[in-house]
């Protein structure tokens, strides 16, 4: 099981602060991507991000068309980028192109996207599948228990060889059902990113997983 923080600023100033500060705790972070069509948000630019540090990057894409953003998560060192379907022409194409670059590649399904949205040829070919547990787009949200039987769906979809994860108003008091269900990746953001003491945070996440 792998605890991730996830990045969503809109500013520059926020983003050199918080990929600083998560990068020197943590070898693994998520950095959101909104473009203000998928949903009324937008984050700081590819430009304002400047240089990025040596820890792995999942890009999560929430924009129109994902496959016209791979390149912009290349420049950047991207290890993994995820698109959400709900936006993507082709999600056999998108998967292609990620993988061309050289990066894994995954698929994002929000939180009312039905599981039966995905397309088989994609899923054989992907690493990664991202289940939104709120609505995308926002941080701050509350966790929704409807994406527990998602989880179980696509476990059994996909076997044990593929990545699953969730994202969206995850803590120390249902992290614990989400690793029951399957998922093996979880994606946090204010809960780490508010917390006084960033490693207790994560202490208290440990412990609540740790005899699953």
């Amino acid at each position: 099981m792998q605890i991730i923080p996830t990045i969503l600023v809109q500013t520059k100033t926020e983003w050199q602060n918080e990929i600083r500060r998560l990068a020197n705790i943590f070898s693994r972070v998520q950095i959101d991507v909104i473009d203000g069509q998928f949903a009324a948000n937008t984050t700081v630019s590819f430009n304002d991000m400047g240089d990025l540090p040596e820890a792995a990057k999942d890009f999560h894409l929430m924009v129109v068309e994902p496959i016209n953003w791979v390149e912009k998560c290349r420049g950047k060192g991207a290890s993994l980028v995820i698109g959400q379907i709900e936006k993507m022409s082709d999600q056999k194409k998108f998967i292609e192109m990620v993988k061309l670059g050289n990066m894994k590649a995954g698929l994002a399904l929000d939180l009312e996207t039905e599981v039966d949205k995905l397309d088989k040829s994609a899923i054989n070919l992907a690493d990664h599948i991202l289940l939104m547990s709120v609505k995308a787009g926002f941080s701050g949200q509350l966790f929704d228990e409807r994406v527990l039987a998602k989880i179980k769906i696509v476990r059994q979809m996909v076997g044990e060889g593929i990545e699953i994860s969730v994202d969206g108003g995850i803590n120390e008091t249902n992290i614990r059902s989400v690793v029951q269900a399957g998922a093996n990746v979880v994606y946090l953001g204010k809960t780490i990113l508010e917390a006084d003491d960033v490693e207790n945070k994560l202490s208290e996440l440990r412990k609540a997983i740790s005899y699953v």
